[in-house]
């Protein structure tokens, strides 16, 4: 009865590493798993293969490509070519230092006076250009500190509700925690007034300089490629690799002495775990790639927007958990068109009405694409015009959208046109 007892407990010990190990390998990107491999093939002598070359491709995206990404163009380059058609009078030398000060999310994090010591100028002369430099698109670029930023953004609008610059001032903190009722006792305001205000700031981008191309390029290794073989979409796994037992060591085992040989068992038996998890990777990998391709069919073969498809609905389909689904996706590019496209990038959430995003940003290309220079669309006109095309979505993310697709605000694109 111990006896039997023992074997199960090794049996279901077994059966946790090789669950634990086919879990780990399902969440590596080829680049990982690469290295796992070559390891075990210089420890393990009971691990025999080959790991193939497979050069690195630029990382893209499929669904929400960034128009500003998509150009390459960068926060820096965006606002050097505002200053180049600059007709204000401006130091342009120190302007550019300015330009090359500004994060990522668009903030000079420097103060004039700091600047003004290393440029060996006065700060008067800092601030000149700073004045400058702060008019420029995005709105909200120069800004020292998120309330700065909001601030300028609420400037160059010109409709916000009366209490909203109060609130930035001096009620940021509370903002965040939520905390309405003392807000609105502080300053002798009513709840609903500090309700809309706050409604109004969250409208506005904390970080302006989001929505333009970091110039940094990430190059992967593909883990799929789809390709279309008569007009039909086929998944293959690239596998940079092959991997087998090593069948020198059965026959002189027999020979060798007790403890080489419960040390040759122990190898064997851990090569044995690596290959059912790496097939077992592949499977579940496929399984879910060939349903997210059929799925996407139209996005891949007449370039439409992403059907509506989230993680779980997929599992569902597939009869799997949400956690091995997103293990599944984590990390891993398909070859599509020349380019290493997250896999993720296939899911596509829907919103209010049945639209997905990825519908929405289309239909905004479209009518961005057509807009009169002279007229651009305002985010309100766009959203009307969605919605006459039954896409209900409000203003607030069309504007959203719009900062994601890297697309400058109406007024900014209607200034842009008169200096050309």
């Amino acid at each position: 009865m111990a006896i039997k007892t023992e074997q199960k407990q090794s049996q279901r010990l077994a059966l946790n590493r090789q669950l634990q190990l086919s879990l780990q390998l399902l969440a590596m990107g080829n680049d990982r798993l690469l290295e796992t491999v070559n390891e075990e093939l210089e420890r393990n002598p009971a691990l025999m293969g080959d790991v193939y070359s497979m050069p690195l491709l630029p990382a893209g995206q499929a669904a929400l490509e960034n128009l500003a990404g998509a150009a390459g163009v960068s926060l820096a380059q965006e606002l050097e070519e505002q200053l180049g058609a600059e007709r204000r009078p401006v130091d342009k030398g120190l302007a550019k230092q300015l330009i090359a000060l500004v994060d990522e999310n668009g903030y000079l994090r420097v103060r004039p006076a700091a600047i003004a010591r290393a440029a060996g100028v006065s700060q008067e002369r800092v601030q000149a250009v700073l004045d400058i430099l702060r008019s420029y698109e995005p709105a909200g670029v120069f800004a020292q500190d998120l309330a700065d930023c909001l601030l300028l953004q609420l400037q160059r609008r010109g409709d916000a509700p009366p209490l909203a610059a109060e609130l930035i001032e001096s009620g940021l903190e509370e903002l965040g925690r939520g905390d309405m009722d003392a807000l609105a006792a502080r300053l002798g305001a009513s709840r609903p007034q500090v309700e809309e205000a706050a409604a109004y700031i969250r409208t506005l981008q904390p970080k302006p300089g989001a929505a333009f191309c970091s110039g940094e390029v990430q190059y992967v290794r593909p883990d799929l490629e789809v390709v279309c073989e008569d007009g039909r979409l086929a998944v293959r796994e690239l596998r940079p690799w092959r991997l087998e037992l090593c069948r020198d060591y059965a026959g002189a085992a027999r020979t060798m002495e007790p403890e080489a040989r419960a040390y040759l068992k122990q190898e064997s038996m851990r090569a044995r775990r690596l290959l059912l998890a790496v097939e077992q990777r592949s499977d579940t990998l496929l399984r879910v790639a060939r349903l997210l391709v059929q799925r996407q069919e139209a996005w891949f073969l007449n370039n439409a927007p992403l059907e509506t498809l989230t993680r779980a609905g997929l599992a569902r389909q597939l009869q799997l958990s949400e956690s091995t689904v997103c293990r599944a996706v984590k990390d891993k590019y398909f070859l599509w068109a020349r380019r290493a496209v997250p896999l993720k990038e296939l899911f596509c959430n829907g919103l209010a009405g049945g639209s997905s995003a990825s519908q929405v940003q289309a239909g905004m290309r479209r009518l961005l694409e057509q807009e009169d220079p002279a007229k651009p669309w305002s985010d309100r006109a766009l959203a009307d015009a969605l919605a006459a095309q039954g896409v209900a979505v409000g203003r607030r993310t069309v504007a959203k959208y719009r900062e994601q697709m890297g697309v400058p605000a109406a007024g900014y694109r209607k200034r842009r046109k008169r200096r050309e």
